[in-house]
């Protein structure tokens, strides 16, 4: 009887080797992308929340006649009583006369009050509200972190009408 030896083959080391660099490839192309994607997500997230808060302050502006203090502003009531600090209504009580109910701010714990800055830890989450220093019939400027370049961008409203968006103060 003759016997047949067959000569079994496999994959060869350099085979191997590249299929695992193609896909290591691969792989590094697909998490840049998504970060890509999520950067642009909470770049999205902020700057909507931005222009929430600036609508509702033109709606306290056109309803009562001047733009709100921060605190009238997160306790959505006129006259709120103390100071504001850290984000959302800490420091702040409110009155007991309500503000319009069209310039009610839906969530204010993402809002920041003036004196605490973007910082890495909270910059993809909050928004920071700063009022005018001269008077709370002036406006305020918005200020945001674009999580796609990396910097704060600012938006300012104020008695006038007037907008900018990029640095601005009041």
């Amino acid at each position: 009887m003759t016997t047949y030896s067959k000569r079994q083959r496999g994959f060869t080391i350099v085979e191997l080797l590249i299929v695992i660099v193609v896909i290591g490839i691969l792989a590094a192309i697909t998490i840049v992308a998504f970060n890509g994607v999520q950067n642009r997500g909470k770049t999205a997230s902020a700057q909507s929340l931005a222009n929430s808060i600036d609508k509702k302050l033109e709606a306290w502006n056109a309803t009562t006649g001047s733009y709100p203090p921060y605190c009238d502003f997160a306790t959505n009531s006129i006259a709120a009583t103390g100071t504001a600090s850290g984000i959302g209504a800490a420091g702040c009580t409110a009155s007991a006369t309500a503000g319009p109910v069209e310039a009610k701010l839906d969530n204010v714990s993402s809002i920041i009050i003036n004196t605490s800055s973007l910082s890495s830890t909270n910059a993809t989450t909050a928004v920071r509200y700063e009022p005018c220093s001269t008077g709370a019939t002036r406006g305020g400027t918005i200020h945001y972190y674009d999580s796609v370049t990396g910097a704060i961008t600012t938006t300012t409203a104020n008695a006038n009408g007037n907008k900018s968006n990029g640095v601005g103060t009041c």
